[in-house]
């Protein structure tokens, strides 16, 4: 084994060494210094809080006229998704049934 610097470069470049950048012989291999991270985002407080914070702040008719249609699209959703298992099930049963 040869203990040749350029050798030694080729076989295992060091940490920080960037693949197939140009260094001139014999200088020094450093890593870049590190990039100034920005404080990561405050956490937004919880959509429990915003909705609460939301409601008190509508009149009383405005608030019962939000709850109504909220629950309203709720029974939508829940009967769409009723729907959606109906029609899955008659068609697994149907063909299960069919093939037998």
């Amino acid at each position: 084994m040869s203990l040749d610097p350029s050798s030694a470069a080729m076989s295992s470049p060091g940490p920080g060494v960037v693949p197939g950048a140009a260094v001139a012989p014999g200088a020094p291999v450093v890593a870049p210094p590190p990039m100034a991270m920005a404080p990561p985002p405050a956490a937004p407080s919880s959509k429990r809080s915003v909705k609460a914070s939301k409601l008190a702040k509508m009149s009383e008719q405005d608030r019962a006229r939000y709850l109504e249609k909220r629950m309203a699209e709720e029974e939508e959703s829940k009967r769409r998704k009723e729907e959606m298992i109906n029609a899955f099930l008659r068609v697994t049963f149907h063909t299960f049934f069919f093939f037998e």
